[in-house]
């Protein structure tokens, strides 16, 4: 006889569906687990894959324990969050860029307005300029600065994204032997409370 004790967000497959089942085959017990049960952040996983391993073992389950899991990071919001990121600084690189050229062509006609007119007015405004510019300059630099930084946070992104990768993988596996270490020993512990 088996049943589920364990069932899916609605949301998933548009019906609630076991996805951690046990029962009885003849005098043993056996559990299944639906081995993406470990990539949710909605269970209580470890307590859960133990109170299966203590079913299996004939061992007393502990009472259940209320218990509010840690979020885990969304590393796709993450990353959506650094792509935007990235797109509003370029943006912001190449209006600057746009800014620079166009005051750098303010101050060549400035610089030749200078030279053929006497005007002593227009040699301040020709330094004004000539100090926006520098301003321009120093916030491109600024930007350019923060580009690299983004580059290297990227990088450290996708080092992180590798390594959740693997650990949810090792978990995986390591759900699998635990299992399957739980039937054989549960399989074996029944043969030998029965006689045969």
């Amino acid at each position: 006889m088996l049943r589920g004790v364990v069932f899916s967000d609605e949301s998933w497959w548009f019906s609630r569906k076991p996805i951690v089942v046990v029962g009885r085959v003849r005098s043993s017990r056996v559990a299944a687990v639906a081995p993406f049960l470990f990539a949710e952040d909605v269970y209580d996983n470890r307590r859960l894959l133990d109170n299966i391993v203590r079913w299996l073992l004939y061992m007393d389950v502990p009472e259940p324990v209320e218990s509010v899991p840690g979020p885990l990071k969304n590393l796709t919001t993450l990353r959506n969050r650094l792509e935007e990121e990235v797109r509003n600084l370029t943006l912001l690189r190449d209006r600057l860029l746009n800014e620079t050229a166009y005051l750098e062509e303010l101050v060549e006609k400035y610089n030749a307005t200078y030279y053929n007119n006497t005007c002593v007015g227009l040699e301040e405004r020709v330094r004004e300029l000539e100090v926006e510019l520098n301003e321009s300059r120093s916030r491109l630099e600024e930007l350019t600065s923060v580009r690299e930084e983004l580059e290297s946070l990227k990088s450290s992104y996708a080092g992180l994204e590798g390594q959740v990768l693997w650990a949810y993988r090792l978990l995986g596996v390591a759900a699998a032997v635990g299992v399957a270490a739980g039937f054989v020993i549960g399989w074996y512990y029944g043969r030998r409370k029965s006689g045969k």
